[in-house]
């Protein structure tokens, strides 16, 4: 609605008088419905928090458990192709 009365003003539909008047009741008006915005979600920040950490330290546990198997698995595979670059190689070199 602000952007309307912008744009309004810019094409000379609203004198800037009556702009500053509305601009000055809409702005207002929209700053009461964002704090009524915030009061009436604060109750639900506790569990929003809660729910964002417990997400998050399954992700976390998630990730780390991932890094620990890839990381296993990397070091068992690049002891067995060591010097001939990767396994699909020194197997292909191998059967030449």
């Amino acid at each position: 609605m602000i952007k309307d009365l912008e744009y309004e003003r810019e094409v000379g539909k609203i004198a800037d008088a009556d702009f500053q008047g509305l601009d000055r009741a809409y702005r207002a008006r929209a700053k009461q419905v964002l704090a009524e915005l915030d009061r009436d979600a604060r109750p639900f920040y506790a569990e929003a928090e809660r729910l964002i950490a417990e997400r998050v330290g399954r992700v976390k546990t998630g990730a780390a458990a991932k890094m620990a198997e890839s990381g296993s698995e990397s070091e068992a595979g690049s002891g067995s192709g060591a010097g001939s670059g990767s396994g699909s190689d020194s197997g292909e070199d191998q059967a030449r």
